[in-house]
């Protein structure tokens, strides 16, 4: 049987989540047992406390609750397109379990703490500084409440219309979104995160037994999406954007976007391009083998 492809949702704005995009598919390798330990030893090790800070000051453990409630959503159409059918009580169950807020967060927050505590002392120093101020914890509500709102499929269509409208009507706003988008290269990371979580997706298909692709096959597909995917992520983050940002002041969107082109700022967006990318190529696979499993006619 071969799998029908999946466009994995667009999970970034602020935060882009994965890379590699124009490379090649990477594909991360099976941590080893006790893994979870040894990790947790690092991100408690000294030097680590001003990492976590800035995971919590970024809003991240709040943004974790909507992240579940994304994948609950796309789960629920997942069950209608690989069963033919609205989510049986096994697969709703099935993807409860793998979008467990606790879990989620310790995942992301290991793998972000890893990265940024790499950082050096005065570059944490100032991202402490910069996310405790008043005009970025402005900028974090805002793109959280975004996140939210967009949860409504209403809510993002119309953000859509107003993003073009601010072409126009707004275009100090529409050029801090352009620019902010430039400076973090936000649609090709992005790209690389929806067709990396598409190839974990696949390799869960494979794992449950009731899908049989080569790797060639699986490239092949997740490839296909690529062009459709860059378009949906440049409309959407535009959309997203400027939905988050139209009524923060100009002044904090230009120091906001001053972090972002700094060596800080570019090492901050390393460290959640991968924390993204761990945790959403780990829910992907499992979701993938819950698909799969379901299919085979087994216990989950």
């Amino acid at each position: 049987m071969r799998a029908r492809a999946l466009l994995a949702p667009l999970l970034c704005g602020l935060w882009p989540w994965a890379a590699g995009a124009g490379t090649g598919v990477p594909v991360a390798p099976p941590a080893p047992e006790g893994a979870d330990v040894a990790e947790d030893a690092r991100v408690l090790a000294p030097g680590r406390a001003e990492a976590n800070r800035i995971y919590d000051l970024m809003g991240l453990p709040r943004l974790v609750e909507t992240m579940r409630a994304e994948g609950l959503r796309m789960s629920a159409q997942l069950a209608e397109d690989y069963l033919d059918a609205p989510s049986t009580p096994a697969f709703h169950d099935m993807a409860a379990r793998i979008y467990d807020t606790e879990r989620m967060d310790r995942v992301m927050r290991r793998a972000f703490v890893r990265r940024l505590g790499e950082a050096a002392p005065w570059e944490l120093d100032h991202l402490v500084a910069f996310y405790g101020s008043p005009p970025a914890q402005r900028i974090v509500r805002a793109e959280l409440g975004a996140r939210r709102d967009f949860l409504d499929p209403e809510v993002e269509t119309e953000a859509g219309r107003e993003a073009e409208i601010a072409r126009v009507e707004d275009p100090d706003l529409y050029a801090a979104v352009g620019a902010y988008v430039e400076a973090g290269d936000l649609i090709e990371m992005n790209l690389g995160g929806v067709l990396t979580a598409n190839y974990h997706f696949y390799l869960g298909l494979m794992d449950g037994g009731a899908y049989s692709m080569t790797e060639e096959e699986i490239l092949a597909d997740v490839w296909q999406q690529e062009e459709a995917a860059r378009l949906d992520i440049e409309l959407w983050l535009r959309a997203f954007l400027t939905h988050a940002y139209q009524d923060v002041p100009d002044a904090a969107l230009d120091d906001y976007l001053a972090l972002v082109r700094s060596p800080e700022g570019q090492r901050l967006n390393a460290a959640l391009f991968e924390a993204y990318g761990v945790l959403y190529n780990d829910l992907y696979r499992a979701l993938g083998r819950g698909v799969s499993t379901l299919l085979s006619g087994e216990e989950l």
